[in-house]
């Protein structure tokens, strides 16, 4: 199963981007995908979901966006495990000089630090779960606590076959 952060969930699925870095990160992820088989299970944090329905305007798109995001994906929603693991990673961050510090570290602010955490837990409490990120402070997070992790940044180019 592969778990979409909020960066990775814009870039796989609107289809007009304005951001030059997520129109090129597009066709890396979708190749990436593709090169998972056909038995391949997306997974949404509820965290992120809520993230990307905040983007649209009125309250009618946001619920027909939710229920085809519910058709789509695994929408993972933040459960007691997943709450348990999120203190335990919080915990861990903040054990190397503070809580402050981690968010300094990390170039986050309290708030998306405590949704980071949330996110990166939603994928870790999920056995077998790769988180796709857009997000440096995210990937640096998942290296330093051993969650599994891909940068879109440094997926590589899609391969071109003549035939």
């Amino acid at each position: 199963m592969i778990c979409l952060d909020t960066g990775a969930l814009i870039t796989a699925v609107q289809p007009a981007l304005t951001c030059e870095l997520k129109r090129a990160w597009r066709p890396k992820l979708r190749a990436f995908l593709d090169g998972q088989g056909k038995n391949l299970r997306l997974m949404v944090p509820a965290v992120v979901m809520a993230e990307y329905l905040y983007g649209i305007p009125t309250a009618e798109w946001q619920k027909t966006t939710a229920d085809l995001m519910t058709g789509s994906f695994f929408v993972a929603p933040f459960s007691a495990k997943i709450a348990i693991k999120a203190a335990d990673l919080r915990r861990v961050l903040a054990g190397r000089g503070g809580e402050k510090k981690a968010i300094k570290d990390l170039g986050a602010t309290a708030n998306k630090f405590k949704a980071d955490i949330q996110v990166i837990a939603t994928a870790a409490a999920t056995d077998g779960t790769l988180l796709m990120t857009a997000d440096g402070g995210v990937a640096q997070a998942c290296k330093q606590l051993g969650v599994r992790c891909k940068l879109l940044d440094e997926l590589p180019e899609p391969q071109e076959f003549l035939f």
